[in-house]
């Protein structure tokens, strides 16, 4: 949006954390949570909004929404202000061509089809947020730093995504044997996912990262040589402040899911036969895709720190 619009300021309505996060790292200029007002008088039509919004919006001259608007409710909210240009459209919209979900936000943009995805330079996390970081993982017991230290994830939003908590294991195991660390992040929803990899790891404890705040876990995983993960917003927010990623795909498409990023790569078990059908997903015991080798990941993991 930026090169399309190299003169505009550009502002961000999304939610608190997603925002604070991206303006933190220079991607736009100004923010607005969709918890507040603004989401209020954009999706409820009411006139609501603090005047500071309500001057900004009366300087726009566009505005695009990535949602589907059926009612015409946003539409008419930000016709009220005059402003020139309103694209809405969903990135799911079937219409789209583009295939890689980054490549549809594109081409609701750009309204036409981008011939490939675009990697972007990583995002930029303060030194001060980096230091809160290293407190952080300090107090943890973690000590090691940038090559020394590995971050797992083996939750995700949805169960049928994670893969085989041996992976996660192996991989703590091969850090450890290595002479590194490892931290292991659990979400709000991944105690499940989190118990099963401690309960493998019988010799040693591996620390555990329970961190809500988007900004401090950037800049977590940014101090990171090595990131793993199945498909989750983690494994994405790793991929995009630029650590070497390795992100284990299932029943997901890689081609329209897989994080972008400069060192991002992605691992799948065998073919998806379930797939896009979610039902089947949700019953299947067999899990194929999911099916990854143990010595296959950390070779690639060997390859990636080198020694």
């Amino acid at each position: 949006m930026r090169a399309k619009f190299p003169r505009h300021d550009l502002a961000l309505v999304a939610r608190g954390e997603v925002g604070d996060l991206l303006k933190q790292a220079g991607e736009v200029s100004q923010v607005c949570g969709l918890e507040g007002a603004f989401g209020s008088t954009l999706f409820g039509g009411e006139p609501i909004l603090p005047s500071p919004w309500r001057e900004w919006l009366g300087r726009c001259d566009r505005a695009i929404g990535f949602l589907s608007d059926p009612e015409g409710t946003v539409r008419a909210t930000l016709d009220r202000f005059a402003i020139a240009h309103v694209t809405l459209r969903s990135p799911f919209d079937g219409t789209l061509q583009a295939i890689h979900q980054s490549a549809r936000f594109i081409e609701i943009v750009d309204q036409a089809v981008p011939t490939k995805v675009r990697l972007v330079p990583p995002l930029q996390i303060s030194h001060n947020r980096r230091a809160e970081a290293g407190e952080i993982l300090r107090s943890m017991g973690v000590k090691l730093l940038g090559d020394g230290l590995v971050a797992v994830h083996p939750g995700s939003g949805s169960p049928h995504k994670c893969a085989d908590p041996r992976l996660y294991a192996g991989v703590i195991t091969w850090a450890w044997d290595r002479g590194g660390q490892a931290v292991m992040i659990e979400g709000p929803a991944d105690g499940e996912a989190v118990s099963a990899v401690t309960g493998l790891l019988s010799h040693r404890q591996v620390p555990i990262l329970k961190q809500d705040d988007l900004n401090v876990l950037a800049a977590v995983l940014a101090q990171a040589s090595l990131f793993v993960g199945n498909d989750s917003g983690v494994t994405h927010l790793a991929a995009s402040v630029g650590t070497s990623t390795v992100a284990l795909f299932g029943p997901t498409d890689p081609s329209r899911w897989a994080p972008i990023g400069p060192a991002v790569q992605v691992l799948q078990g065998g073919p998806c036969g379930c797939r896009p059908d979610w039902s089947r997903v949700r019953t299947c015991e067999a899990r194929p895709c999911l099916r990854i080798d143990v010595s296959t990941l950390l070779s690639l993991c060997q390859r990636i720190v080198g020694t």
